[in-house]
């Protein structure tokens, strides 16, 4: 009687110790997982220039442009001293509104830096990304700024 349950434990126990199978996914390729890391970037940018468009349309038409304008001016190293171009308020989203433009300020140095575009209301404004080397992140970053205002020139 012991003898079939020795058997039947030592059984299982050699059956325990079998290796199981184990899941190993696909290779993930770099390149791949770089192209949808900056769709991702993307989709956040845009959906962060609707809403700034949204929260736009409370302040008054008459004034938007030019409040737009101070905004952009009040983040600048010397204000007095900026340059815009191609400034023109648009409807963008579901009732949103934005000013979108370029500017040239000086920096530190006291040069111009060339014109950025930037897209903004009263209350916020966001500038085209431009540092760094790597253009595909960039042009992420600026993907709710082209959405909104076409592309650059």
């Amino acid at each position: 009687m012991t003898r079939p349950i020795l058997l039947a434990a030592t059984a299982l126990t050699l059956v325990a110790c079998t290796q199981q199978p184990t899941y190993s996914p696909p290779p993930i390729d770099p390149v791949q997982a770089m192209r949808n890391e900056h769709r991702g970037i993307e989709r956040r940018a845009i959906a962060s220039m609707r809403d700034l468009a949204t929260a736009g349309a409370a302040f008054p038409e008459d004034t938007f442009e030019a409040e737009t304008i101070a905004k952009v001016r009040h983040g600048m190293k010397d204000p007095a001293a900026a340059q815009f171009r191609n400034v023109r308020v648009i409807s963008y989203g579901t009732g949103g509104r934005l000013t979108c433009g370029e500017v040239n300020g000086k920096n530190s140095y006291g040069a111009y830096s060339g014109f950025t575009r930037f897209a903004g209301t009263p209350a916020a404004v966001e500038f085209e990304a431009t540092g760094g080397t790597n253009n595909w992140l960039n042009q992420s970053l600026s993907a709710g700024i082209t959405d909104a205002c076409g592309p650059g020139t």
